[in-house]
């Protein structure tokens, strides 16, 4: 994000401050709302064009607002999630994706 943009100058001391990698690993619930108040709806110099990843993203986010929500179906997304887990494991060739291997069968069981 591009702190000299005119619509993040009004929210730059969240956009700093949470800029430094330091700050997400002790993140609280107040700071944790103050990057959705302050900082979700920003517009961002990232551009992701990679569909799979975006979708993936999209439906871990709606499992994310089913745990906070319980009315939501997620049932269909977490076998979505199961799947995906299972079709990386067949590909732990791949050295990122051995070396996530455990979360990986975590995720593909039947839990």
């Amino acid at each position: 994000m591009t702190l000299d943009n005119f619509v993040v100058r009004s929210h730059r001391p969240w956009a700093e401050r949470f800029s430094q990698r330091e700050e997400w690993p002790s993140i609280d619930q107040q700071a944790a709302r103050d990057v959705v108040e302050h900082l979700a709806g920003l517009p961002t110099t990232v551009v992701d064009d990679d569909e799979k990843a975006q979708r993936f993203d999209l439906t871990m986010l709606k499992l994310q607002l089913g745990v906070l929500d319980p009315t939501l179906t997620t049932d269909r997304l977490g076998r979505q999630v199961q799947q995906i887990a299972s079709g990386l494991l067949e590909q732990t060739n791949i050295p990122q994706i051995k070396a996530q291997a455990p979360l990986l069968d975590e995720l593909a069981g039947d839990d």
